[in-house]
């Protein structure tokens, strides 16, 4: 009989938390992660609720190295619970190299439900703290009044995955360590992501 071993997630940990800042907007926060834009310029993507503030708002960000830095809200997409922050230059940033590494982007339509599946976070203030699960599902969570707003029309990655309050802005990837989508929130027991397709990069 052919056994199947669990594979050992360290290395793809690692790699998913090079692309994982901390954000603190005074005495909120949560995670953040960075990616490219087609024009080659860097973003962070994160959750509106973790910066709490508006369009323009200043926020800090620490880098998974500790360096830490300046960032501004450029946009929030509320129905979506996502805001993009616009870093202020920086020569370590401005080519995207230095201390903030962009994430790869994963391919969601290849998604399927009994996928492994990682989060990195600071859940309770622990730093780039890992912990792993399985896709339950990809579509709408009709299910669950408390999304409101239109939301539960929306599609969502879902995962059975341990998120706690931290992870909130945080990627969750696959076991190649690709973005597939943004931890939101926890709802009827399993973590709810953005789908990463929706993130307008």
């Amino acid at each position: 009989m052919q056994m199947t071993l669990v594979p050992d997630l360290s290395a793809i940990a690692k790699r998913v938390q090079a692309s994982v800042v901390q954000v603190r907007p005074g005495e909120a926060g949560g995670a953040g992660v960075v990616l490219r834009k087609r024009d080659g310029a860097l973003v962070i993507i994160t959750n509106a609720h973790v910066v709490r503030g508006k369009v323009g708002a200043e926020v800090s960000i620490v880098a998974d190295r500790g360096e830490v830095r300046t960032a501004r809200v450029g946009r929030i997409e509320g129905h979506r619970d996502i805001a993009y922050l616009d870093l202020t230059p920086n020569p370590l940033s401005m080519n995207g190299e230095g201390d903030l590494l962009p994430a790869e982007v994963g391919d969601l339509s290849a998604v399927r439900p009994g996928h492994l599946v990682i989060a990195v976070g600071h859940p309770f203030g622990l730093p780039n703290a890992v912990t792993a699960g399985v896709i339950h599902s990809v579509g709408p969570v009709r299910w669950e009044p408390r999304l409101g707003n239109g939301a539960p029309t929306l599609s969502w990655i879902q995962a059975d995955i341990r998120l706690a309050p931290g992870n909130s802005g945080g990627p969750l990837s696959d076991v190649e360590g690709r973005v597939i989508g943004i931890n939101t929130m926890v709802a009827g027991g399993l973590a709810l992501a953005v789908p990463i397709g929706e993130i307008e990069l």
